[in-house]
């Protein structure tokens, strides 16, 4: 199956499906307001007000935020979400880092509520502290990518087709968050993301060092962190987890279900499970939370089938091999993915790394995988050579974050201070 969504079964019924699309004609229904449009604020230079405008009452106590949309695209009404929380320690020289979900088409809330962000959501609706959240030595922004995605809306015209499209709308939002902050552009940057993110990350990284050297905003790009990650097309094919144990829980599961549910690991199929998806849904197009994040009036869907289709057709075949190997002369590649990931597997992103030609590149093929450890605990292995890093981590399947939380955590963190993992 080519499509990388992470989609459950519930989404095949017609409720899961968003048909309206929304458009610069369309009114927000009159007692949920409009949604918060940032640029305006930043084109009249009154900083100070769009950032008051845009700060989010907190959801969960002491969990400071902002959020909003950014205009990327104002011939077809593209206006991308964002949702940015704060370091929690020594904010004055955090890193930064954007995380983008994968899909393609589907939400980054998904990573901010069920994988890495400050506050998860529970099964009956309530929020809560999540322990490992990347937040507290991170400052995190999440944005719902591409146009038509999440939060994120724009004319029909206006949906990306390809990863230059899509990496110009992200390079115009960040440049006006910023704007927005700028005390954080002095902070080292980070671009990170999983699954169809495999592309999105190394082509906007490519941007961003591409536009550096003339542009006004000048972002202090470092690193790349790309889990379980959509690369070349060939490096994809020809791989099968041998592993007998996976195996033998693939063979008790119907096709269907592991088609339905493959985003998980296959350990956890076999265990009875709310659809969390489902649930992230239906809390976003409360009309209460919509106006507390400043999204009033806009449709959430969790995945757009539409950009799902589009890039699908345009996109698949974007080879990401001349970003990356570009980009390695220049920063830190970080590739993680999980050993029982059944879309993605480990074998295609080491064959793919393998055959990188750059600098560190013999250095990185000779080293010799080596075991991690978190808090005694056996995490998985890795290696690095030069500027990349290649994980595997045990027990987790495509989303890595979410089925072992404390090692990614820790991952995480050892990769932006430019740490070795043991």
């Amino acid at each position: 199956m080519r499509y990388l969504v992470v989609i459950s079964a519930v989404w095949c019924l017609s409720e899961g499906f968003r048909i309206d699309y929304r458009t610069s004609t369309e009114a927000a229904p009159e007692e949920k307001g409009e949604p918060l449009i940032l640029t305006s604020y930043i084109q009249n230079g009154s900083i100070s007000s769009g950032r008051e405008a845009s700060k989010v009452k907190p959801l969960v106590d002491g969990i400071v935020s902002y959020s909003g949309f950014f205009t990327v695209n104002s011939s077809s009404n593209g206006n991308l979400f964002f949702w940015y929380f704060p370091a929690e320690n020594t904010p004055e020289e955090a890193p930064v880092m954007l995380w983008l979900q994968g899909g393609p088409g589907g939400s980054s809330m998904y990573g901010l509520f069920l994988e890495h962000g400050p506050m998860r959501l529970t099964e009956d609706f309530q929020l809560e502290k999540r322990p490992t959240r990347w937040t507290q030595n991170i400052h995190m922004i999440y944005v719902d990518n591409p146009v038509g995605t999440g939060f994120s809306f724009s004319d029909r015209q206006g949906y990306s087709k390809t990863e230059d499209q899509v990496s110009t709308n992200l390079y115009e939002s960040l440049t006006q968050f910023f704007q927005l902050f700028p005390e954080l552009v002095k902070n080292e940057f980070f671009v990170a993301g999983e699954s169809y993110a495999g592309k999105y990350v190394p082509a906007l990284a490519d941007k961003i060092h591409r536009e550096n050297p003339t542009a006004e905003v000048k972002i202090n790009l470092k690193g790349l962190a790309i889990g379980d990650g959509v690369v070349d097309p060939m490096p994809m094919l020809g791989h099968t987890m041998a592993d007998k144990p996976v195996f033998e829980v693939q063979n008790e599961l119907s096709a269907d279900h592991i088609d339905a549910r493959f985003h998980h690991n296959l350990e956890r199929q076999r265990q009875p499970k709310t659809e969390i998806e489902l649930i992230l849904n239906q809390y976003l197009n409360r009309a209460d939370v919509q106006k507390q994040i400043h999204a009033n009036g806009v449709d959430y869907d969790w995945l757009n089938f539409d950009v799902l289709n589009l890039l699908d057709k345009y996109d698949w075949n974007t080879p990401v091999t001349p970003w990356v190997e570009q980009l390695l002369s220049h920063c830190r590649i970080l590739y993680y993915n999980g050993k029982i990931d059944n879309l993605i597997d480990y074998k295609s992103t080491e064959k793919f790394v393998n055959t990188l030609k750059w600098s560190g590149s013999e250095e990185f093929r000779t080293a010799k995988m080596t075991d991690w450890t978190v808090q005694g605990e056996n995490a998985g292995n890795f290696k690095t050579g030069g500027n990349l890093t290649l994980v595997q981590v045990n027990k987790a399947g495509h989303m890595v974050p979410e089925d072992q939380p404390k090692w990614a955590y820790e991952m995480i963190n050892k990769f932006v201070k430019n740490e070795p993992l043991m």
